[in-house]
Formats: C-alpha cells, structure tokens, sequence
C-alpha cells in the first residue's frame, strides 16, 4: 500500500508524531510520501528527510489513499492541492472540531488497520464550481464546503440571485453562501443553515446577517445553475472557495454548479456521518445532570 500524506508544517505533526507515523508505516511496509511544505519543515526542524510531492501531478500513481492528517481545514487545502486526482482522503483528527477529520489521533494505527484490511467504503462527496469575475487566478475553481460573497467593510453587500434564469430575490446582508450537504456543518450552521445529510443532491444558499429578517435559507437541487451578482458601496468585497480568499470587484458576476469532480472520503466501520453528529454537536447529551 501506498500513500500520500498531508499536513501543516509543525502546527499538528510534532517530532514524536512523526516519528510514531514513520515507524508505523515501515513497520506494516506501507510507502509513503509527504507535501514539500511539510517534508522540508521536518528537515530543517527535525533532521528528516522525507519522501515529497511538490503538487498533485507528481503524486505517484499508485498511490492508493491521501492521509489528511490536521483539522478540517487542513482536509480542505489537501482537497484543493489534489486539484482533480481521484484519490481517497482520510482525515486524522489533530485539530479542533474534525467534521471532515473525523479520526482521533489515537485511532491511527487503528484506521491504517482497516487500509491494509480493506475493511472500509468510500462515501462520494459532491462540491461545487464557481465561474466569474476573479482578478487573481484560483488555486482551484471547486469547493467542498461553500462559496461566500462578503462585506469588505462596515457597509452590507446587495447580492442579486437568479436561478436557472429565474430572478429569485435580492440579498441586502453582510454576505450569502451558497453550501453543499458537506458544508452545511461549516459556515452556513454557524448562522443557523439547516443539516443536511452528505448524501442529498442540493447546495443550500444561505445570507449572513440579512437586514431583512425574512429571508431564510433555501434549499434547491444541485442541478440547478445559480447566477450571482454583488453590488456594494466599496470599491470591493470578498469572495471565498472554502477557506480561501479574493478581492473581487463591485458589480462583479458568478455562476455556480455541480462540479463534475467529487470527492472520496474513507468510511471507516462504526464511524457514520451520524454518530460525528452526536458526537461533536452533542446530541441527546442531558448536560443538566452532567458532572
């Protein structure tokens, strides 16, 4: 077995973690290679010197899983980086929340385990893609979780909406998000979007702090084509592909789809979408009598 492994330099694979993953992946003669980012860290840092792909075209070409070994965050750069390699991602949970990064660090050896044992299922991911008026060139056009527009400044943003053609509504707010399933636990919950199961087929648009209180989320078929357009008293406001930023323009224009990429995640047996919704939300928890 092969695999590609994912990481921030320092902030989540210390030495002694290093040390534990390399020892672990001799020890079961699984390859292995690392981002340069991370593998020239661990040279300067630690002394290591570490298999490395630069990007996603020299990941080799046997390589069976990526290991995403972070926060969820970090699970979104992985995704980006691999632009459209089809590689399933799991994601080893050293950070904070870990919708994405659902596996403990603790549960490693356990999960490279079930690898080598075939003892999984992939569960396909949709994302979206977003065309429009960027001044800079995007790292990638896809996003897993959501694509915002937002204020730059003080003053709210008017984002016009239109639905495979049909005028929809006018959002005065501080911003709109338009979600898959997949991020509907990322930003568009943080300002009460509804949950909605990885596997529905739809993006879920979302305003941010509307200065009409009427304006709910809407839920519509990923089919759908949805064409944006912003208008702010600015020069400019922000435009966001998961956890990456733009400057964009006032006056400027998008349009979102289904990406016709999709994403693999490793299903590892008894871990479910569910049961990290019981476990990170604390659903059914009774906190009154808790101690």
């Amino acid at each position: 077995m092969r695999i590609g492994i994912y990481t921030s330099g320092g902030k989540y694979l210390s030495k002694e973690e290093l040390t534990e993953l390399i020892e672990l992946c001799n020890k079961e003669n699984i390859l292995y290679s690392f981002n340069y980012e991370y593998s020239d860290y661990a040279n300067r840092n630690f002394g290591y010197i570490l298999p490395a792909y630069h990007n996603a075209k020299n990941i080799p070409a046997d390589t069976d899983f990526m290991l995403s070994y972070g926060g969820d965050g970090t699970f979104l750069h992985c995704i980006a980086m691999l632009e459209s390699r089809q590689i399933p991602i799991i994601g080893i949970n050293s950070g904070r929340l870990g919708f994405l990064a659902s596996v403990r660090k603790n549960g490693l050896e356990q999960a490279i385990k079930c690898l080598l044992e075939h003892n999984y299922t992939l569960e396909k991911r949709s994302m979206l893609r977003v065309r429009g008026d960027f001044k800079e060139p995007l790292i990638s056009s896809d996003a897993f979780n959501e694509f915002t527009l937002q204020k730059n400044g003080l003053n709210m943003i008017n984002v016009e909406l239109h639905i495979n053609g049909e005028y929809v509504a006018n959002y005065m707010a501080d911003g709109l998000i338009i979600s898959t399933p997949s991020g509907s636990t990322a930003y568009s919950m943080s300002v009460g979007g509804p949950i909605i199961s990885p596997s529905c087929d739809c993006f879920i648009i979302n305003p941010i702090a509307p200065h009409n209180l009427t304006m709910r989320p809407l839920i519509v078929n990923s089919t759908s084509q949805l064409s944006l357009s912003v208008t702010t008293r600015n020069k400019n406001c922000i435009a966001t592909l998961d956890n990456r930023a733009y400057t964009v323009d006032n006056k400027a224009r998008f349009t979102i789809g289904l990406s016709s990429n999709n994403i693999s995640m490793v299903k590892l047996p008894d871990s479910s979408f569910f049961d990290t919704l019981r476990q990170k939300l604390m659903w059914g928890t009774d906190i009154t009598n808790s101690k």
